[in-house]
């Protein structure tokens, strides 16, 4: 396996206002290519949140293929399509 590298964010955001806050900071960041991890279930909530980024030039793509606790192949199928994707970032909400 490649070597994998996980820095911790120096913020951590939670409760009432904090998607909206996600999405100020997602912009305030400049990323411009969002690669989506979550579920069904939210698409529905997450979908104002998506709209304002998208107003904003971002282009998301969503993947809600893991349902369970991720395998090393759900994990290497869902990178190669970030890759793909040529995300500059990699978001999961769920």
């Amino acid at each position: 396996m490649k070597e994998i590298v996980i820095l911790n964010p120096n913020r951590v955001v939670f409760g009432e206002g904090s998607m909206q806050r996600f999405v100020d900071d997602f912009i305030e960041k400049g990323f411009k290519r969002m690669f989506l991890l979550s579920i069904a279930e939210l698409r529905t909530a997450l979908a104002p949140f998506l709209e304002q980024l998208k107003s904003k030039g971002v282009e998301i793509s969503i993947d809600q293929s893991i349902v369970g606790e991720p395998t090393f192949d759900d994990f290497d199928a869902v990178l190669l399509k970030a890759k793909d994707f040529i995300a500059d970032s990699v978001v999961g909400i769920g």
